[in-house]
């Protein structure tokens, strides 16, 4: 698995772990304190967040990192 296709792969699950929970990227982007846009490039695997990143994205959906890896 190259890094691009690891990212959109951990993309997916945290949408879909998202809409499992009924939130929305605004949601998600309060309890994280990251903007909507970078919620959505997470989402589709557009952006190398950092690990601290997708933890905080982790955590605001309940769910362990190992969940979406």
């Amino acid at each position: 698995m190259t890094q691009t296709e690891f990212f959109k792969h951990v993309g997916i699950e945290l949408k879909v772990s998202r809409i499992r929970i009924e939130k929305s990227t605004t949601d998600i982007a309060k309890l994280t304190g990251l903007s909507v846009g970078c919620i959505q490039d997470i989402e589709r695997g557009a952006t190398d967040p950092k690990l601290s990143t997708l933890k905080r994205y982790a955590d605001a959906l309940g769910v362990s990192l190992k969940e979406v890896m």
